[in-house]
């Protein structure tokens, strides 16, 4: 296992997980990006002199990860970093503001990349709500795309997170389809409905502090 673990952490050229799910993947406007950690092919992909928005799945530091892309990407705002846990489904406070970076970069033509570290997991259940959502694609094929996404080292020895994730993509569909369907089911795998009344998260605060300021 202590072999197995590195080749789990680290992000190789043969995981494929640069990938342009929806607008202008080959022009200026408007496009969305999901990746493990960004590297040289990722800063081509959507660096440039149009504004670029990260959504950092795996880091509490958007300062850090702020001032290290920007040396990459001179137009690049890191709007959300957080780490996520995995064993918690995606909530509504999370997806109302996701939703809200989404419906600016295409008002203003912006790129967005959202990733985590191997580009798996965290990045493949936030990457079929999109595709479920916004790009009108069906359950299978979302499901489909998320195991393309899973390297074979990944696939032998995360098998059990995997799993996790598949399942949460079905609690997602099943909230895109009926919003009441994950009322009052916080512990199982749908979408966790959020008080609007309670507690804020501060990583949800900055990025709407963000989303108003630019």
């Amino acid at each position: 296992m202590a072999l197995v673990l590195p080749l789990l952490l680290a992000r190789t050229s043969g995981a494929n997980n640069l990938e342009c799910i929806g607008g202008d993947c080959r022009g200026p406007g408007y496009a969305v990006y999901r990746s493990g950690n960004p590297g040289e092919d990722e800063w081509r992909a959507v660096c440039g002199p149009w504004k670029t928005d990260f959504i950092v799945l795996d880091d509490n530091h958007w300062q850090k990860r702020e001032a290290d892309y920007r040396s990459h990407c001179p137009r690049g705002t890191v709007v959300y970093a957080r780490s996520q846990d995995l064993f918690r489904s995606l909530d509504t406070g999370f997806l109302a503001v996701f939703d809200e970076v989404i419906a600016r970069a295409k008002a203003e033509g912006r790129k967005i990349l959202f990733h985590c570290k191997l580009g798996t997991h965290r990045t493949g259940r936030l990457a079929a709500y999109y595709e479920l959502k916004d790009e009108g694609w069906t359950l299978s094929s979302a499901m489909e795309d998320f195991n393309q996404h899973i390297s074979f080292v990944t696939r032998l020895y995360a098998f059990h997170l995997n799993s996790r994730v598949r399942h949460q993509i079905l609690g997602i569909e099943a909230f895109l389809r009926n919003a009441s369907t994950c009322q009052g089911r916080a512990h199982a795998d749908c979408v966790v409905v959020t008080s609007p009344d309670g507690p804020r998260d501060p990583a949800l605060l900055e990025a709407e502090k963000r989303l108003r300021s630019e």
